[in-house]
């Protein structure tokens, strides 16, 4: 038969962890949380249009800032949304475009 006491102190050592171990996780979520913040006021605030893309072959949008639309036309939803990319306004003969295909191959 083992020691109550014993338990008793393996049970709040493990309950001790587990505190430890949420509260890191709370604290990392919360610095998470501010640093995405401080990102979208800068991209908000940049005089120009600033994007984060998949590496894919329709360059998927995953940040946009509003400033997209002045320079395409297109609100920053069509992008987000994927019924627009930027592959969709580059000239068909563009050298860049060819490219990108070549890199997509």
């Amino acid at each position: 038969m083992s020691d109550p006491h014993s338990r008793a102190s393996a049970h709040d050592a493990e309950a001790d962890s587990l505190r430890r171990r949420v509260r890191d996780l709370q604290q990392a979520e919360a610095a998470l949380r501010e640093s995405e913040e401080r990102f979208r006021l800068l991209a908000q605030n940049v005089p120009g249009t600033i994007y984060l893309c998949r590496n894919d072959d329709r360059y998927s949008m995953l940040f946009l800032n509003d400033a997209v639309e002045q320079l395409t036309g297109y609100p920053k939803e069509d992008f987000l949304e994927n019924r627009i990319s930027f592959v969709d306004l580059f000239h068909p003969e563009s050298e860049y475009l060819k490219g990108l295909v070549l890199l997509v191959d």
